[in-house]
């Protein structure tokens, strides 16, 4: 883009991010970033974090908290969380960002093959915190470095 304003030489470039946080806004057009492929490990917490996402964990922590003064039992507290969460969707001016270009969804299957499965999906998928119990683990340098080794190319 710089090069063609400045030299009018266009030049192709492609750009590949792992896991990003989100960082445009919704409204930003996606053919402008055509240029961009983003992947993402399914279960990987930093491509849900922005503002908004976060402002809706906040909210859901505070509530999970009073739910659980309130001395409820399991079900209900998931039956209210359920709604909760339903509720912040509609919240209009919680704006969620999105992620640039085309988004690939990287999923690891645990069979006897070790298959893995690439499909592009919408940005949609990453507008919610999803607390698992091995989104922290994804970050330890040795999982960054055993999924580098699978995607090396030799």
């Amino acid at each position: 883009i710089l090069f063609k304003a400045q030299y009018g030489h266009v030049y192709e470039v492609k750009c590949m991010a792992f896991s990003p946080p989100p960082v445009l806004p919704p409204h930003a057009s996606d053919s402008d970033f055509n240029w961009i492929d983003t992947f993402i490990m399914k279960g990987d917490v930093v491509p849900c974090l922005s503002f908004g996402a976060g402002a809706d964990l906040q909210t859901i922590i505070v509530y999970v908290c009073l739910l659980l003064r309130a001395r409820l039992c399991s079900d209900q507290v998931f039956d209210c969380l359920d709604e909760c969460r339903k509720r912040l969707r509609t919240i209009e001016n919680n704006i969620k960002l999105k992620h640039a270009g085309s988004v690939f969804l990287i999923q690891k299957f645990m069979d006897e093959k070790e298959e893995v499965n690439i499909d592009q999906v919408s940005n949609d998928q990453f507008k919610e915190i999803i607390m698992t119990p091995n989104m922290l683990e994804h970050h330890l340098p040795n999982k960054m470095i055993k999924a580098f080794d699978i995607f090396s190319v030799e």
